[in-house]
């Protein structure tokens, strides 16, 4: 890994549960196909199944690097360079219902928490998942250093996160893979 390099991951719980939803419909198409043939609703069960496998497959990033030539999600079945050009801001994904529900009960506003992963903003409508994830303040602050290092057009619009939370690496067990 490269001083001027940054590699951020998914969780191992949100590629599971990403997972099992494509699994589960592609299995019960198949065994449904297996079991009465390619009729109408098994066929579509299994095609369903398939397409939901294939985009979680190439469009969910076990890990982001960030350099600066740009970012690069490293999803299983595909590799997705985005230059720092096509981006307009890097801000975070929305915030589930449950930690939405704790802040609003949370008076102090220092206390609050937030959650969720990063997003890369292009222009218009696009948006491309980096992490599902909320990475550690050691890890958004060398993200904000290597924005501002190389004068990367690119604002970091997401809010930096609690002190608590854990460094990404340690998702995984071999490092920077």
């Amino acid at each position: 890994m490269h001083d001027d390099e940054l590699v951020i991951h998914s969780s191992l719980r949100g590629w599971i549960s990403a997972a099992i939803s494509p699994t589960v419909l592609l299995a019960l198409g198949a065994a449904a196909v297996g079991g009465v043939g390619f009729r109408p609703i098994p066929t579509t069960l299994l095609i369903i199944g398939a397409l939901l496998t294939l985009v979680v497959a190439t469009d969910l990033p076990r890990h982001t690097r960030f350099s600066t030539d740009g970012v690069v999600r490293v999803c299983l079945l595909r590799k997705q360079r985005l230059v720092w050009s096509r981006l307009v801001a890097i801000e975070r994904t929305r915030p589930n219902t449950m930690n939405l529900v704790r802040n609003l009960a949370e008076s102090d506003r220092d206390a609050r928490q937030v959650s969720g992963g990063l997003i890369a903003r292009g222009s218009g409508r696009k948006r491309w998942l980096l992490t599902d994830n909320l990475e550690s303040r050691a890890e958004h602050d060398e993200l904000a250093r290597l924005l501002e290092r190389h004068d990367i057009p690119v604002p970091l619009r997401a809010p930096r996160p609690h002190a608590d939370a854990p460094p990404t690496y340690l998702y995984r067990r071999r490092r920077g893979r």
